[in-house]
């Protein structure tokens, strides 16, 4: 059987939410088809084994229960009998990390580093993906470059607002109303409208999670949707399209988690023309970013221009958007399997690629020190 580790939490503002995905993630994993332990990251980062891992029915705080915690770190094994390293979870042989963080440090490569490292499997997308892709400003560098159209904006770094403060508030004025959101943040955390008279509140509000600011102009009227992608097999397999409804004028972070009054629609109720051009758009970005893992692509529709916006992409989103995918009769214990398959053949791909180079350059070095 394959051994498969879940690792969840972290020092993160989406702590909590990376919990919430957890749950769901160990009630559809099928237990009889792999050896499942789960890691808990506490939010200083630190590592705990939890004593049990049974399908979770009971109060979300039993699971960090102090009492149903081990202490462990990760740890390469050289076993001689296969002539590999292998890497262990205390004693527990992993073979494959269902990675079910969110945020900052954490989603943004940070941890497909470390998993690099080791060498071990991960489902999530690499490393220059996830950098990449959880920074709303790269991500619109990126994007632009293949035509992809994102919100007009300004990007802010802090020495910037500390240093030009008033000339940075001049090229805002274009904008009228305003969206301010950290850069390098998920979940709508931090995510404010603005104006004239409180850009500077809000802009500072901002530098409270991040160092990179986006500050886009406001739509009037727009539609929003998500469509999630994922690769098996060098195939992209592409979600429906889900419409999100929320009567709020911004969608942040109590809006998508705790407000009862949104909406999701999936199948979305749009033409045939906005659903392929979306799925269109989906498709292309699931070949840039080389999707290893679920993303899901967030995107906005100006209902007075009739333009389609990227608004962001989430490399590790919330249940892994399994919700998206149901609508195509692909359910989530199917696509746990699928991103197990596929973060394993990638890891042997990379292991299959050439990682030395014979050289003299030490011995050349040492004789001309000789000299």
């Amino acid at each position: 059987m394959i051994n498969v580790l879940i690792l969840f939490g972290g020092k993160s503002v989406e702590h909590d939410i990376s919990i919430i995905t957890y749950t769901q993630v160990i009630c559809a994993i099928d237990l009889k088809k792999y050896n499942v332990k789960s890691v808990y990251l506490d939010q200083d980062n630190n590592f705990y084994l939890l004593k049990k891992d049974i399908k979770f029915d009971g109060d979300i705080k039993d699971i960090i229960d102090k009492k149903n915690l081990i202490k462990c770190c990760f740890k390469k094994k050289y076993q001689k009998k296969i002539n590999k390293y292998l890497v262990y979870c205390n004693n527990y042989l992993v073979d494959v990390v269902i990675n079910c963080v969110h945020g900052k440090g954490l989603e943004d490569g940070t941890l497909s580093g470390y998993f690099d490292l080791l060498n071990v499997s991960y489902t999530n997308s690499n490393l220059l993906s996830s950098c990449i892709f959880h920074n709303k400003f790269y991500t619109k560098l990126i994007l632009n470059k293949y035509n992809i159209k994102t919100i007009d904006y300004e990007y802010i770094t802090k020495y910037e607002w500390i240093n030009y403060q008033q000339e940075t508030i001049k090229r805002l004025n274009r904008f009228g109303e305003m969206i301010v959101k950290p850069s390098n943040l998920g979940s709508s955390v931090g995510v404010n409208i603005a104006d004239k008279t409180n850009i500077i509140q809000m802009i500072d509000n901002g530098f409270l999670y991040d160092d990179g600011i986006i500050v886009e102009k406001k739509l009037k009227r727009f539609l929003e949707y998500n469509q999630a992608v994922y690769k098996i097999n060098n195939e992209l397999i592409i979600s429906k399209i889900e419409e999100v409804k929320n009567n709020s004028s911004v969608y942040d972070f109590i809006d998508k988690y705790e407000n009862s009054d949104i909406t999701r629609i999936c199948p979305a109720k749009i033409s045939n023309q906005l659903r392929n051009k979306l799925t269109k758009i989906t498709k292309k970005i699931g070949q840039i970013a080389n999707s290893k893992g679920v993303i899901r692509i967030d995107y906005l529709y100006d209902l007075d221009e009739e333009i389609i916006y990227l608004n962001e992409i989430n490399v590790i989103p919330g249940a892994l958007s399994f919700y998206l995918f149901e609508a195509k009769n692909i359910y989530f214990p199917s696509l746990i399997d699928d991103l197990i398959k596929e973060a394993i053949k990638d890891n042997e791909r990379q292991n299959e690629l050439v990682t030395t180079f014979k050289s003299n350059v030490l011995e050349s070095r040492k004789r001309n020190k000789l000299k």
